[in-house]
């Protein structure tokens, strides 16, 4: 749904992918299972066709609050911050089949590191990812400008970074 919403200005690029990936447009909120891989080649897709280089980045800041139910809540009433990532690097395995969340702590903060056990992961649904993070961290802690001291991603980097930059607060 979401992703439909980001889509919007471009249904006839984006009817064609979904076509071409044997979806039709017309299922409306019917759900469609997809293996992880195929969602992340979808999404690049789709961003590729509807010239929406930041589809990911667009969709994260989309998603309402509670959207992923019990792991979302268990999240955001965790006593600390730090208790907050331990509890979703152990219950995301359960959620998720994208592959293993690690939360390592250093001196003034913490490393959360995913590895992605289906391949390369695609470019939007990574900066997906990495930005409903932050918001969902921003969030928690109450402060809109936090911002974490770097971010790496799997894919290459974008021709350019700015809205990256302007919403994660750091490149």
């Amino acid at each position: 749904f979401f992703i439909a919403e980001a889509l919007a200005s471009d249904r006839v690029s984006a009817t064609r992918v979904l076509a071409e990936h044997g979806i039709a447009a017309s299922r409306n909120d019917e759900p469609v299972e997809l293996s992880v891989g195929t969602f992340h080649h979808l999404c690049d897709a789709l961003a590729s066709a509807c010239n929406l280089p930041f589809l990911g980045l667009d969709v994260a800041t989309r998603i309402p609050r509670g959207t992923y139910g019990l792991l979302e809540f268990t999240l955001r009433n965790a006593p600390t911050l730090f208790s907050a990532l331990e509890v979703f690097s152990t219950l995301a395995p359960l959620v998720k089949e994208a592959g293993l969340v690690q939360v390592e702590p250093i001196a003034g903060g913490a490393r959360i590191t995913e590895h992605v056990a289906v391949g390369p992961a695609g470019r939007q649904v990574g900066e997906l990812a990495m930005a409903l993070w932050v918001r969902i961290v921003r969030e928690i802690l109450g402060v809109a400008s936090w911002a974490p001291d770097r971010v790496c991603f799997m894919h290459a980097r974008p021709e350019t970074i700015e809205p990256l930059v302007a919403f994660l607060g750091t490149a």
